[in-house]
């Protein structure tokens, strides 16, 4: 889901912005769901493995959340 924006923006030519922006506003949540998921389980689970992962998860979420950074202000009206 974080994701989406991208591969939408990439692979459509003529897209719609209403649907753009529904994937933009959903990536910003999916990050910031991914991000809090991956603060729970690193303070959860003290092993290395399981922090490597949530470290990854962690800067996956911080990605979805500059993408949604990036482009929103292009919503303005």
């Amino acid at each position: 889901m974080v994701f989406w924006p991208l591969a939408y923006r990439f692979t459509v030519e003529e897209g719609s912005a209403v649907e753009f922006l529904a994937l933009i506003l959903l990536a910003a949540l999916a990050g910031l769901v991914l991000f809090l998921n991956s603060l729970f389980c690193l303070a959860r689970y003290r092993t290395w493995e399981s922090a490597g992962v949530s470290l990854v998860f962690v800067a996956v979420s911080a990605v979805g959340f500059a993408v949604a950074c990036y482009y929103l202000p292009q919503f303005r009206m």
